[in-house]
């Protein structure tokens, strides 16, 4: 339990984020007062919020500018550039460790490589793993997998990606 700097509620230790220089490892302030404070301060200063987290903002991270970034999606013609499907909303991929930006991605493929940790090992031992299931001895089958007779071929409306 902790007191909160703010409202002065004594609330668990969960409704608090975590903060690595604090003694016990958490903000001083609760989660519903620190979300209030920022939502008061974006609409006092809705300028610089639009800028700092506007398209503008994340493609200056990446170092582009509109017009650059607008070219190259042209340029691949809205691709995403693993899969190949129409682009619904842009990822620059990048390299964490370097932030070299290696590609333009679908959501789904840059969740999917950020889930592997940009590791090529995790990444070839996941491509094993498909190849060789290591319980196909089992037989055993899970009804979610099974292709039914839908329009995209799977039940309740899953739509996995395939190539």
């Amino acid at each position: 339990m902790k007191k909160c700097t703010r409202c002065g509620e004594v609330k668990s230790l969960d409704e608090f984020h975590n903060k690595k220089t604090a003694r016990d490892g958490k903000q001083s302030h609760c989660k519903a007062c620190g979300i209030a404070a920022a939502t008061a301060w974006n609409r006092a200063h809705p300028e610089i919020h639009r800028e700092r987290s506007g398209r503008g903002h994340h493609l200056a991270k990446h170092g582009f500018t509109e017009k650059e970034w607008d070219d190259l999606l042209d340029e691949i013609d809205h691709k995403c550039q693993l899969c190949g499907k129409e682009l619904v909303k842009p990822y620059a991929d990048h390299n964490h460790e370097t932030g070299l930006v290696r590609g333009v991605l679908c959501t789904h493929c840059n969740r999917g490589l950020g889930a592997f940790y940009d590791s090529e090992e995790l990444l070839l031992k996941a491509i094993e793993f498909l190849r060789n299931p290591p319980l196909a001895h089992l037989g055993k089958t899970s009804r979610f997998g099974q292709r039914a007779e839908t329009p995209n071929g799977w039940r309740m409306g899953r739509n996995p990606r395939s190539g």
